[in-house]
């Protein structure tokens, strides 16, 4: 049974151990000077295998040859890899087992830390318990074990005034005043399990991560045709619209527009150029092309380009071509053809994506007929897909909950504080172990007391006193010193006044099973 001043140093020493752990190993994301990273490929073997948990510290300066964690900007990640050459104000690296160098080339400030230590399988851990499912069978299983410890310590613990099982059946047994204090111990231990789990799960993981979506954004065009002329049984309302035949003999000139769209629920900044061209061919490898837009710039997600088809044109073009060639062919292939470049970022991908649909009519001696695409899209709304990464959020499952890397990282911050606040306030309301006869005797006589070896001379009249303070009045009344005689454990204390002998022999505390025995047998 430990003491005061040994819980007084175990406390101590357990305070010094526990910051001393925290200075070494408190992460960067809290302003630490640690980081931690699962190895996901075999870049750096043999030094570094898949499924190693890499520990690095802050270094003042990093040289030629270390290993070092750095923020690659081209992959949005954390990279380990070694540093080969120093530029000045940055570093180019390139992974042990790597031929090439590294794309990025970070500054000090980027780099997280040098490698550490290297814990072997123990990322590979790490990943399994970062599956929801695992997590949260491991956190169940630790709860109930150290719920289960403490019951247990709490059942064995017998304290003073505790009647003892004896056979043939047991007394009624009262509430154990430490139970409570028991059942407080186990649920912050819990509690401390928890927070290590949850931390080891969160701060090994990127706050970020990066999603690939094959639909990220779209390219959205929509064309559109129009032209005015004379009222007539062909054109009753005096207008050409979209989707209407368009006869070369009544209509000269043909108004084309093209508005084209970016859109993106993701973060964007693009800016591009655009141009419009009509395009004449006769399938046997001829072919002209007319501007009808000249290229121009655009800053966001949208613009708009509008020109004039000069059918008139076209139908000369197509006689001239007929007439010098012979050519039998009767109907052409018109195109109107939109040139939309665009430039940018969306999201974390840097994008530059061209777009090109073409609107494709008929072109016979009678006029222009739209001519679909065998796929059976709309024509006049092209659309073009794009890929692209964007930075999330992650999240730590948690069985059916997740929360995000922040939220779990503060948790398991939060769970370790409520841990030791309950650890602290268990061992305030634990019961302290009750001081037997013989500590009592040495405490409150302890200048008075006087180690002695022997035994009582014959025929001295020996007087048993009942009680410890009987024999203090008594060595205060004859001014006498207090006889310590016997094993530790079995010692009398004794005041020889020179005609009697009086002894006290204390009792032996309750929880010191031989003693009692051989007090009950004396007695």
């Amino acid at each position: 049974m430990t003491t005061r001043p040994a819980r007084a140093v175990a406390g101590a020493a357990a305070i010094v151990l526990l910051a001393a752990a925290c200075w070494l190993l408190w992460p960067t994301q809290l302003g630490g000077r640690t980081g931690y990273a699962v190895i996901v490929g075999t870049s750096m073997e043999p030094e570094l295998s898949r499924g190693d948990l890499a520990v690095v510290r802050e270094r003042p300066a990093y040289e030629v040859g270390d290993a070092v964690l750095y923020r690659n900007s081209d992959v949005h990640r954390n990279v380990l890899h070694r540093i080969v050459r120093d530029q000045g104000d940055r570093f180019l690296l390139k992974g042990d087992a790597n031929d090439f160098l590294d794309g990025a080339r970070p500054t000090e400030q980027q780099v997280v830390g040098k490698l550490w230590v290297v814990l072997p399988g123990v990322g590979t851990v790490v990943e399994w318990l970062q599956k929801p499912l695992n997590a949260a069978i491991v956190a169940l299983v630790a709860f109930f074990l150290l719920l289960g410890g403490g019951r247990e310590a709490s059942k064995r613990r017998r304290l003073p005034g505790q009647p003892v099982a004896r056979s043939g059946g047991s007394p009624p047994r009262a509430p154990s005043p430490g139970a409570g204090a028991h059942a407080l111990l186990a649920g912050s231990l819990a509690l401390a399990a928890a927070s290590a789990l949850l931390a080891v799960v969160s701060w090994t993981r990127a706050a970020e991560e990066l999603r690939t979506d094959d639909q990220a954004y779209v390219g959205a065009g929509r064309f559109a045709y129009a032209a005015d002329v004379h009222r007539s049984p062909v054109y009753p309302d005096g207008r050409v619209e979209t989707g209407d035949a368009v006869f070369t003999s009544i209509v000269r000139k043909l108004a084309v527009t093209f508005d084209y769209r970016f859109e993106t629920e993701l973060d964007a900044d693009v800016r591009g150029t655009a141009r419009l061209d009509a395009t004449i061919d006769d399938g046997a490898g001829w072919s002209r092309s007319f501007p009808l837009v000249a290229q121009r710039g655009f800053v966001g997600t949208e613009t708009h380009l509008r020109g004039a088809l000069d059918l008139e044109r076209l139908t000369t073009v197509v006689d001239q071509m007929r007439a010098l060639t012979g050519s039998g062919v009767s109907t052409f292939t018109v195109q109107v053809v939109p040139t939309v470049v665009v430039r940018g970022r969306v999201g974390s991908t840097d994008v530059a994506e061209s777009f090109t649909p073409p609107l494709t009519f008929a072109l016979d001696p009678t006029g222009l007929r739209l001519d679909p695409p065998d796929d059976a899209s709309d024509p006049l709304t092209p659309q073009q897909e794009g890929t692209a990464a964007a930075a999330e959020a992650a999240s730590v499952g948690l069985g059916p909950f997740s929360l995000p890397v922040p939220v779990a990282r503060f948790a398991s911050l939060v769970l370790l504080g409520l841990g030791l606040l309950g650890a602290a306030v268990a061992g305030a309301l634990a019961p302290r172990r009750p001081l037997g006869d013989a500590e009592r005797v040495e405490r409150r006589l302890r200048a008075r007391i006087v180690p002695a070896a022997g035994g009582i001379p014959a025929g001295r009249w020996v007087a048993d006193v009942p009680d410890l303070a009987t024999l203090s009045r008594i060595a205060e009344a004859y001014d006498r010193v207090v006889l310590r005689v016997g094993d530790s454990g079995r010692e009398a204390y004794m005041v020889d006044d020179g005609v009697a002998v009086y002894r006290y022999r204390p009792v032996a505390p309750v929880d010191d099973a031989p003693t009692l025995v051989l007090a009950a047998r004396e007695r």
